[in-house]
């Protein structure tokens, strides 16, 4: 059986899953399970048909804490299993909001016991997925997985770096400098960075500077998207104006897909979220 993963941050709409998952298609030989870190349990639907939401009633239902359960049931998966790792809640460049809790106690070598979130240390820790676990974590996932982060990654200083640094510079020099500092920001400050070179495949996040909403209209950039009242149809790929949970409309008017894709050599999805992979943040001589 293929595996689809589901999950759901505190203070996250439960339905969310249900209106904006993709792809929306019919499956066979498919179990669905639903991490929920608002209730705190993990709802397995087995023999899914692909159906949004689930119609029948969960198979099983079991409790779970933190990210090392999921990092854990990830890892005792058989390879190639998983097809799609989706995390439907907030998120900042340090990794999805599960719990909203601090990593105060965390040392060099073991997380914090009550940290319950993602960090970007996981995948260095020999306590997490930065030892023999690794391995194990990073087969589960389909050569073809899809992996994708929909919260923010919107930290101001970041988007203001590529306007004024980048756009703003006189001269390919400073071009080029700018593109390689940005590129660093990527490999060594964001999750979906390291959660795609722990498992070598394309990890869909948002862009580094920009946020995200589930409320966007589809289409529509700019102050625009903003006065906009969009239509939920729950029809993908969305047609103008339907509301989905898209990176901000004021990526492309800020010539920040231009940045990504014709500078970094990204891709993009239909929402804007960036594909991160090594090759966009490798640094150029």
């Amino acid at each position: 059986m293929s595996i689809v993963i589901y999950i759901r941050g505190r203070d996250n709409s439960l339905e969310w899953p249900w209106y904006f998952a993709h792809p929306r298609k019919r499956r066979v030989g498919t179990d669905l399970y639903y991490f929920d870190y608002e209730d705190l349990e993990l709802r397995e639907y087995k023999d899914w048909n692909g159906s949004l939401p689930p119609k029948s009633t969960p198979d099983r239902v079991s409790s779970i804490a933190g990210i090392l359960d999921l990092y854990s049931f990830i890892g005792h998966q058989r390879a190639g299993a998983i097809e799609e790792l989706h995390f439907f809640t907030h998120g900042w460049s340090g990794g999805p909001v599960l719990r909203n809790t601090y990593d105060h106690f965390a040392t060099a070598s073991d997380r914090d016991p009550n940290d319950m979130d993602p960090r970007i240390y996981d995948f260095r820790l020999t306590t997490v997925l930065g030892g023999a676990a690794r391995g194990d974590f990073a087969k589960a996932f389909s050569r073809s997985a899809l992996v994708k982060l929909w919260g923010c990654n919107h930290e101001e200083d970041h988007r203001q770096f590529i306007k004024l640094k980048f756009f703003g510079a006189t001269t390919d020099a400073e071009r080029d400098a700018a593109k390689n500092e940005y590129r660093f920001h990527i490999r060594e400050g964001t999750y979906p960075y390291a959660l795609a070179m722990a498992i070598r495949l394309p990890v869909y996040a948002a862009p580094l500077g920009w946020g995200t909403s589930p409320f966007l209209p589809f289409g529509i950039e700019g102050r625009a998207a903003v006065r906009t009242k969009a239509k939920r149809r729950g029809i993908f790929p969305p047609a103008k104006g339907d509301m989905w949970w898209r990176v901000s409309p004021f990526f492309r008017p800020e010539r920040g897909d231009q940045f990504y894709r014709r500078e970094l050599k990204a891709r993009t999805d239909i929402l804007d979220y960036v594909a991160y992979t090594e090759s966009m943040a490798r640094h150029v001589p």
